[in-house]
């Protein structure tokens, strides 16, 4: 119905939509924000105000891009960290929705392939400095919070099967 229940989290790559951030060739000091004009509705909030000076949900909107735009550059220099230590393993996931009792309907399994996600195995095999490093620059609190978040992978998914098994 196109909310997010509220006793969940909302990523902030979420809560921007239907607003993006495009680099430009030869311009990495500057972004362009776009925006998925297929998402705007004639009842929406209102960005820019009838002066064309931008209202305050416009600038908060922009003030997240702006946010994830540098996050987004932190996250590229973490996991070329991971590269270069070689934790991280490719994987597939396979998912089987479970749809609500009330509902006949079987959907298919699925399979996703070619993830990314840190391997415990490498992980343990890392030599003390390396670990130590990961520990004191609070890497190792990330790197547990991506594998938990693994494990609620399934939940996100098949909270989407269900959706769209009703638009069916």
């Amino acid at each position: 119905g196109g909310s997010w229940p509220h006793e969940f989290y909302v990523p902030a790559y979420v809560r921007r939509y239907p607003f993006f951030l495009a680099r430009i060739a030869g311009h990495d000091e500057h972004g362009l924000i776009c925006v998925d004009d297929t998402a705007l509705t004639a009842g929406g909030d209102v960005l820019i105000d009838r002066h064309g000076e931008a209202t305050s949900v416009w600038e908060e909107q922009q003030k997240l891009i702006q946010q994830l735009d540098v996050e987004g550059t932190r996250t590229r220099e973490f996991c070329t960290k991971l590269e270069t230590l070689g934790v991280m393993e490719t994987f597939d996931a396979d998912f089987h929705p479970q749809l609500e009792a009330a509902q006949e309907q079987q959907l298919k399994p699925v399979r996703i392939n070619g993830l990314l996600r840190v391997s415990r195995k490498a992980l343990s095999g890392l030599d003390d400095a390396e670990l130590a490093d990961l520990v004191r620059t609070q890497s190792m609190q990330i790197i547990e919070a991506h594998l938990n978040s693994l494990g609620r992978f399934d939940r996100l998914l098949n909270r989407f099967a269900v959706a769209a098994s009703r638009l069916n």
